[in-house]
């Protein structure tokens, strides 16, 4: 029994609407993404081999990627002659193959690189491809720019050939071993990956757990220094100086360690404290001689001469042993005040006050202030506040910043007896004047009834300058 012609053509009609449904849907989907789009026909030779292309059809997002505008119906020969065979071998293979590809690529005609996804569509003898494409020339960019700064990098870290940058693990095991390290160390990073840090550490050091206690310092506080005796190889020493920094990038590495061998710094270091412990004990040989001289020299003479003369002596190796301690490179500014200060000082009544902020100063101003302290101190045990039993000293300073930077030194004597302008200058006052030309400095001694105040001011650039005193004096 035959259909019905008006059933049949209602469903042709509603058959027609849904394709042209699909097809409007399709074809707004094609219109509008922004990833280029288009299907092409291969041309083969009578070989077999693919020669051409046409575009059947194209998206404006594809027109946009390349550049090819009114492509549809035209070769590729037809609108880049120059293009490259390697498109037409690729596209011959997957028509041929019937397998699609994705594959990234520079087009050398536009200059840009693209990530291109190819496959068959239809039968095998319609020889039709579709093919998507996106435009990935900035990430390209950013992949070599980034490919460059890391071999830089590499190049970089390989030629700091004085340092070893060794990586490692949580536990301690070897992850990356630098030109630096082997050239230092004497191992290969073939032979070091996987071994545990110890194997350039000394056995004390192992059995000691400085490995460990270096990975957990670092750790907790972020860096861990590292100056020690490490072992090469070939089992020879050498004094290491670096850091272990923690890494928090989420690869195996978790340390990193940066060391140099710093042997020969060391040695120098100690040649010159073995020759500065020398020099300090041929001047305290030399003072000593100075002092028996005195004495045979004031026999039977003025005693409180040799007294002062002695007592001045004595100031001169105290400041002599602060220096000395600090290898002449200078001294703390409080501890020089407190080592000219402290035969006098009776720490169980505190008739000494001292304050104020710490402050480097060089050889020659360290030594200048000892002898003006001294000589400020013995007058007061002698006529002033320290004469009595209820006086006091205050020694204070203060740094006050400006265009130049001064240091206000104040000695302030309290409650002793009372005090009158001296009828002479002797030579302990000639030394606390000698401040001013000495260090630039403006002294003033004042000698009101309560006690003797002496206000040094004096620019603190003439207090850190080595050339005031960079030698060791005698």
């Amino acid at each position: 029994m035959s259909q019905d012609p008006r059933v049949q053509h209602d469903v042709t009609r509603r058959a027609t609407t849904a394709l042209n449904g699909d097809e409007a849907r399709y074809r707004f989907l094609f219109e509008a993404i922004d990833t280029g789009f288009c299907t092409i026909q291969v041309v083969f030779d009578e070989r077999g081999k693919a020669t051409d292309y046409v575009f059947l059809e194209v998206n404006p997002a594809f027109i946009s990627h390349t550049g090819l505008v009114d492509a549809v119906r035209k070769s590729i020969r037809e609108l880049r002659p120059e293009h490259e065979d390697y498109w037409f071998e690729t596209y011959g293979r997957i028509v041929t193959t019937g397998r699609p590809e994705r594959f990234e690529r520079l087009s050398p005609s536009l200059g840009r690189w693209f990530d291109v996804y190819a496959f068959p569509i239809g039968p095998p003898e319609r020889q039709e491809l579709a093919i998507r494409l996106y435009d990935i020339t900035d990430r390209k960019r950013a992949e070599d720019a980034l490919r460059v700064t890391a071999e830089r990098l590499r190049h970089v870290v390989d030629g700091a050939r004085e340092y070893a940058i060794i990586s490692l693990d949580a536990d301690g095991r070897i992850t990356g071993w630098d030109g630096g390290a082997r050239r230092l160390l004497g191992y290969d990073e073939a032979e070091t990956l996987g071994l545990p840090i110890d194997i350039f550490y000394t056995p004390e050091d192992c059995a000691s757990g400085v490995p460990e206690r270096e990975m957990r310092t670092a750790d907790e506080s972020g860096r861990a220094s590292d100056d020690r005796w490490h072992l090469r190889k070939d089992g020879s020493r050498f004094w290491g100086s670096g850091v272990m920094l923690p890494l928090h990038d989420g690869d195996s590495a978790r340390f990193l360690k940066i060391f140099r061998d710093r042997t020969e710094e060391r040695q120098a270091a100690e040649l010159q404290r073995l020759l500065l412990s020398e020099l300090e004990h041929r001047v305290k040989n030399t003072l000593a001689v100075v002092d028996a001289i005195a004495t045979q020299t004031f026999r039977g003479l003025d005693q409180e001469a040799e007294k002062a003369f002695r007592s001045r002596l004595r100031a001169l190796a105290g400041g002599h042993g602060v220096l000395t301690q600090e290898h002449w490179q200078g001294a703390d500014l409080r501890q020089v005040v407190a080592t000219a200060l402290k035969p006098f000082n009776d720490e169980t009544r505190a008739r000494l006050r001292i304050e104020g902020p710490g402050l480097e100063i060089a050889a020659k101003p360290a030594l200048a202030l000892t002898l003006a302290l001294h000589e400020l101190a013995t007058n007061a045990a002698k006529y002033g506040a320290l004469a009595s039993e209820n006086g006091r000293v205050d020694v204070s300073w203060s740094v006050e910043d400006g265009l130049e930077g001064r240091l206000r030194f104040q000695w302030v004597e309290r409650e002793g007896p009372p005090v009158a302008v001296p009828a002479k200058t002797g030579f302990g006052s000639r030394l606390i004047r000698n401040l001013s030309t000495e260090l630039g400095a403006t002294v003033q001694i004042d000698y009101p009834p309560s006690g003797a105040v002496c206000v040094v001011d004096v620019p603190t650039a003439s207090l850190q300058d080595q050339a005031n005193g960079g030698e060791p004096a005698t």
